[in-house]
């Protein structure tokens, strides 16, 4: 193994992805910036309307420096110490697994998936809830200059969130898949967020399938907090030294039993059309 490890952990929007980078930095020896960091993969993409970063676009001096802006943050935050295991899990390179690997072409990867029904259930809620201020005061603190018009563009939809209601327009969040900004004017929001969910878990599901089997491990996350066993697995996969640390945060923190799916037929209206956008994307994962 490098020196420096770089473990990418990625999944849709409220699949549980937090709680695993949480849980892995716990390590001794690893460590992880413990918020999104969008505005940082994004730095030298033009704006845009949607969260898919073409590999190809910067130059090699610029993914040279965005792959060194996300090592220092992530040893500051490490208390200046470089981790031996650097984790990193923002939700937007649900959308660009590919560019990802540019920047760090020996990273291997952590795919964690979730039913979809439940994860649109679950990112309905997010999409009406206001922001956590605190939290983005923290990463106001780590945003390059050039970036200062994300947080801007960011504030502004905030703004918008707290001012409107969720079926009045569009209040975008999670990741910005090619389409959004249209679906949010066009469909109700319970379809956005399927397709929110969908267009994230084919698009991982895709990079993966082109890459090398022992670069990844796919996780299904009502597997990850029922039984005990994956995040040893996990704990293996990513060459973890300081196994205990991981294991007490996992056991003190993990909140067991994630609950069957209603059958079709007692499914609501809106139920039914989470199911059926996400059915056959469910279905490959082996959700029924």
């Amino acid at each position: 193994m490098s020196e420096q490890d770089v473990l990418i952990i990625l999944g849709a929007a409220r699949s549980g992805t937090k709680f695993l980078r949480d849980t892995l930095a716990r390590a001794d020896d690893a460590g992880a910036i413990d918020f999104d960091i969008g505005y940082i993969w994004s730095m030298y993409h033009p704006r845009s309307r949607h969260d898919m970063l073409d590999p190809a676009l910067p130059t090699n001096a610029q993914i040279a420096n965005i792959r060194k802006t996300i090592l220092r943050y992530c040893t500051r935050l490490n208390n200046g110490i470089p981790p031996r295991v650097l984790i990193e899990k923002s939700v937007t390179n649900s959308l660009s697994p590919a560019f990802v690997k540019r920047v760090f072409p020996e990273a291997r990867f952590i795919h964690l998936v979730r039913d979809g029904r439940a994860t649109s259930r679950s990112a309905m809620k997010n999409w009406i809830s206001p922001a956590d201020t605190s939290h983005l005061k923290r990463k106001l603190r780590f945003v390059p200059p050039r970036q200062l018009g994300y947080v801007l563009r960011y504030g502004i939809n905030e703004i918008a969130r707290r001012i409107t209601r969720a079926e009045n327009g569009p209040k975008l969040w999670g990741p910005r898949y090619p389409g959004i900004l249209d679906d949010t004017l066009s469909l109700p929001l319970h379809e956005v967020c399927a397709l929110q969910w969908r267009h994230s878990v084919e698009t991982i599901e895709s990079f993966l399938a082109k890459q090398p089997m022992e670069t990844f491990f796919q996780l299904r996350y009502e597997d990850l907090i029922t039984a005990p066993k994956s995040i040893e697995d996990l704990i293996a996969f990513a060459e973890i030294q300081d196994k205990t640390s991981v294991l007490d945060y996992y056991n003190q923190t993990v909140i067991r039993g994630a609950g069957p799916n209603k059958s079709v037929g007692s499914m609501d209206p809106i139920e039914k059309r989470i199911h059926d956008i996400c059915r056959e994307t469910n279905l490959r994962f082996g959700y029924h």
